[in-house]
């Protein structure tokens, strides 16, 4: 017994050392500022019930744990979630509100859904002033569409009174302070009457503040009487500018078609009926020829014959056309004696003329427009055979067969095709397809049965004797219908037999070959045949 009783007193002392141990240890852990438990403890020992860092971050605790719902710190009463001051939404226990910092917001807040307006923590939703001006909310964002104030209905743009034109979903209305307008006011066309939020019907056929009203009250836009005079009208006004009717786009001056010079945005333009004008018309300069609206600066069909124009008239004085440089004389080529202003010329077709042609003196020959010395035949021979001889070499031809040509096609150089600018020394036609550029108009003898006629036949215009010499030379191997056209040209082993076949194909004239073999003995160009071919007989 006494023993059992010292074993118990010994048990007894031993517990309590153990106990007073892990005292110690808690006290420790106590003033370490640490979590035990789930439980944060402050300072003191004791759960926080404050504001503490627990290592991480600070929170705000109650009862050793981070807070959740109203408390109360140094700036107030305050909503908290998990220990730090509510930035969202939140349930309070009686509804969801927004918070922040950890106060029901009212501002503007940004939230799931956007931007957004509060008011004490919902969205707002009515009027309010968001530091710059007054506005009506409706779900946190200023209002478009109807709405209800304190004022009754209303309709809102932006979160103001709507002021203007709006649709409403069913039509368009014209608003005023938010309701739609009845009365007098001034929209986009100008001051109109209105009966709640549409134009006014009442007004027809007259004028009212500025603006005439057709007989079905509308704004006029359409040709209307007025007095005794039609205008064309575009929202109530006398329209000046372009627009439609039933003739299609015409530019208007003051309700009227534009007749005279206007500036359409782009430019200025002579109108006359509404159009850029195109023909003869009258401005301040007197008569004159448009084309498109503009002062005619081209060759233009007036109605009687092609002209030339500058400026609207018809030009006398050197101009440039297609063709290049050209002396004209009232909208046509010059074609006789005038003055250039530098002296008196000689011009055919508005060049300066070289060649054989007529004037008042009788037929001349001409040097660049002035009276010149016919080149005797010797010199023509002359000056055209080292051309010849180079351009029909290794062609099967005769060159005394080709000078020949180019004497009696020219007289010797004396005709008005061979001298610049045309260049043609061999009475070559054009085709077709030519254009114009490239030929030249004029009189010519043909024969049919015999019998001598003229025409007026296109010749090729070429860009100088070279040119021609080599043009002569592939005519008569250019294809095949005129291989086989002059066949008898290719084949011939003499100029006689050459000259024969050049008869009715090259030349209508029934004694072309002789007149050629005449030329050839005169000038003794049988010679020129032997620099070609031995003996000068084709082998």
């Amino acid at each position: 017994m006494k023993i059992s009783k010292r074993l118990l007193l010994f048990s007894i002392l031993i517990s309590s050392v153990l106990v007073s141990k892990d005292t110690f240890v808690s006290e420790k852990v106590v003033e370490a500022a640490e979590y035990k438990n789930g439980i944060f403890y402050g300072d003191d020992g004791k759960p926080a019930n404050w504001w503490y860092n627990d290592g991480k971050e600070w929170y705000f605790f109650q009862n050793g744990k981070k807070y959740n719902g109203y408390g109360k710190d140094a700036s107030g009463k305050k909503f908290f979630d998990n220990g730090k001051y509510a930035n969202w939404w939140n349930d309070d226990g009686k509804e969801w509100y927004f918070f922040q910092k950890g106060e029901k917001h009212s501002g503007y807040g940004e939230d799931a859904s956007g931007k957004k307006f509060f008011d004490n923590g919902k969205y707002a939703s009515w009027w309010h002033d968001d530091g710059k001006d007054w506005y009506f909310f409706q779900n946190g964002k200023k209002h478009n569409g109807y709405g209800k104030d304190a004022s009754g209905k209303k309709f809102f743009d932006n979160g103001k009174y709507a002021n203007w034109w709006y649709d409403d979903g069913e039509n368009w209305y014209f608003f005023q302070n938010g309701k739609k307008f009845t009365g007098t006011a001034k929209d986009g066309s100008g001051i109109r009457d209105f009966i709640n939020g549409k134009y006014s019907k009442e007004i027809k056929n007259e004028y009212k503040n500025g603006l005439f009203y057709d007989e079905n009250g509308d704004l006029a836009n359409w040709w209307c009487e007025v007095g005794k005079e039609w205008y064309f009208f575009q929202n109530g006004k006398k329209h000046s500018g372009y627009g439609k009717d039933a003739s299609g786009k015409k530019y208007f001056d003051n309700g009227k078609y534009a007749d005279g010079w206007y500036d359409n945005g782009e430019d200025w333009y002579f109108f006359q009926e509404g159009k850029k004008h195109s023909g003869y018309g009258i401005d301040g300069n007197g008569k004159k020829y448009f084309d498109n609206g503009k002062y005619a600066n081209w060759w233009h069909d007036d109605g009687e014959d092609w002209y030339y124009f500058k400026d609207g008239d018809k030009h006398s004085g050197y101009g440039i056309d297609a063709s290049g440089k050209k002396f004209f004389d009232n909208g046509e080529y010059a074609n006789g004696w005038y003055d250039n202003g530098e002296d008196w010329y000689f011009f055919q077709k508005g060049e300066k003329f070289t060649g054989r042609a007529r004037d008042e003196s009788g037929y001349r020959y001409f040097v660049n427009g002035k009276y010149g010395k016919n080149p005797s035949q010797s010199e023509f021979i002359n000056k055209i055979t080292p051309g010849v001889l180079k351009a029909i070499k290794g062609k099967g031809l005769f060159p005394s067969i080709a000078v020949a040509q180019a004497c009696l096609e020219t007289g010797y150089g004396n005709d008005s095709l061979s001298p610049p600018p045309i260049y043609n020394l061999f009475g070559i036609k054009a085709s077709k397809d030519t254009p114009p550029s490239r030929y030249y108009e004029m009189r010519t003898a043909e024969y049919k049965n015999g019998k001598k006629y003229y025409i007026t036949a296109k010749f090729m215009k070429f860009s100088g004797y070279d040119e021609a010499f080599e043009y002569y030379a592939k005519l008569f191997t250019k294809n095949n219908w005129l291989r086989k056209y002059y066949a008898g040209v290719l084949a011939a082993k003499t100029p006689e037999e050459a000259a024969e076949a050049l008869t009715g194909t090259y030349a209508t004239d029934p004694n072309y070959g002789k007149k050629l073999l005449d030329i050839i003995d005169k000038h003794g160009l049988r010679e020129l045949d032997k620099e070609i071919f031995p003996n000068g007989v084709k082998p």
